[in-house]
C-alpha cells in the first residue's frame, strides 16, 4: 500500500435548506381546500408563506423531502399541491379521529408554490383545538428539506 494523498475539499453541509410549518388555528377544511399554516419556524430562509398562508414558495429548485401531519375528527384524505395541482404520491387517509401523515419526495423549481390540501370527498374535515392545560396544540404541520 503506498503512502496517503492530500486531503480532499471541504464537502458541502448535509441539510443546506429546510422549514417547518404549522397550525393551531380550528379550521373547518371544505374539499379541495388548503390548510392554512403559519412559519416557517425556524430554518434557511429560502421558503415563504404566500397567498394568505395556504401556500409556500420556494425559492432554489432541487428535490425535496416533505413530511405533513394533520389531525381531524372526521375521516379524512390529505395531499401536498405544487402549483395547485395535487401531487398523486404524497396522498394519505386516515379513519375518523385520526391522524393523516404523509411523507413524499419531490423534484422542485424555484417559484413552485406548496400547499395541504383537504381531498377528501367528505363535505368537510373539521381540524379541532385541542384543549390543554398551558399551550396550544399543533394540528397540522409540514417539514421541507432540500435533499439534492
Amino acid at each position: 500500500m503506498g503512502p496517503s494523498g492530500p486531503p480532499g475539499p471541504p464537502g458541502a453541509d448535509a441539510v443546506s435548506e429546510y422549514a417547518y410549518f404549522v397550525s393551531f388555528a380550528e379550521q373547518t377544511l371544505l374539499p379541495d381546500t388548503n390548510v392554512d399554516l403559519i412559519g416557517p419556524i425556524g430554518g434557511s430562509g429560502n421558503f415563504a408563506l404566500v397567498n394568505s398562508g395556504l401556500e409556500i414558495s420556494v425559492a432554489t429548485s432541487g428535490t425535496y423531502a416533505v413530511w405533513y401531519s394533520v389531525t381531524t375528527t372526521d375521516r379524512s384524505q390529505f395531499g401536498v399541491t405544487i402549483d395547485g395541482s395535487v401531487w398523486l404520491f404524497s396522498v394519505s387517509a386516515s379513519n375518523s379521529g385520526a391522524q393523516t401523515n404523509g411523507m413524499s419526495i419531490l423534484n422542485l423549481q424555484a417559484g413552485d408554490l406548496l400547499g395541504l390540501r383537504n381531498i377528501s370527498d367528505a363535505t368537510s374535515v373539521p381540524r379541532p383545538t385541542f384543549a390543554t392545560e398551558t399551550e396550544p396544540t399543533v394540528n397540522a404541520s409540514l417539514m421541507i428539506q432540500k435533499i439534492d
